[in-house]
């Protein structure tokens, strides 16, 4: 290949690091896929063209490819699909439509497929830290208004200095 020469688009598809699949809109034949997405998938290139992917196992059925459809265009949430073997793995898809035109009869599904587990148990661990976060928070201030209510009380207070402070913190109750 030229190095002067710009890629053709069938060329992008095929050289790229992200694994893709273009299927029909319809019914989700496939119509092509990448080197990438034969890795992640495990599924020959020849034994995918040709099939649905409900036929290659990727969705449980119909029904559940038609519920993925319904946010195309755009980057889906994390989904689990199935690949060779029926192992489940959690995919975020970043689809495009492309619509028919003089040069293609039907309209097509651009998919690029990324692996989420990471990004799953990433978000998984944010949402506990937030949540222990705001348990911290909440327990502080209880023990802050129970310490407010001793002062009032006792009608005592304190003060704190640190070492490498020149200032010092006086409590209302002194």
């Amino acid at each position: 290949m030229d190095t002067d020469e710009p890629l053709t688009e069938n060329e992008f598809f095929r050289l790229s690091l992200v694994a893709a699949c273009l299927t029909r809109a319809r019914d989700g034949l496939v119509v092509d896929v990448n080197a990438a997405w034969e890795a992640l998938s495990g599924i020959a290139r020849g034994d995918a063209i040709g099939r649905t992917t409900v036929e290659l196992g990727h969705w449980e059925d119909e029904a559940q490819r038609t519920a993925a459809l319904a946010k195309v265009p755009g980057t889906l949430s994390p989904t689990t699909v199935r690949f060779k073997g029926g192992e489940p793995h959690m995919v975020r898809m970043h689809t495009i439509l492309l619509p028919s035109s003089s040069r293609r009869p039907e309209a097509l599904l651009l998919v690029q497929i990324t692996h989420a587990e990471r990004e799953v148990m990433a978000e998984a661990a944010r949402e506990q830290t937030a949540q222990a976060l705001q348990e911290a928070n909440r327990e502080l201030q209880q023990r802050v208004e129970l310490h407010s209510l001793m002062e009032q009380t006792a009608h005592v207070g304190f003060w704190t200095n640190a070492e490498s402070e020149q200032e010092v913190s006086w409590s209302p109750g002194l």
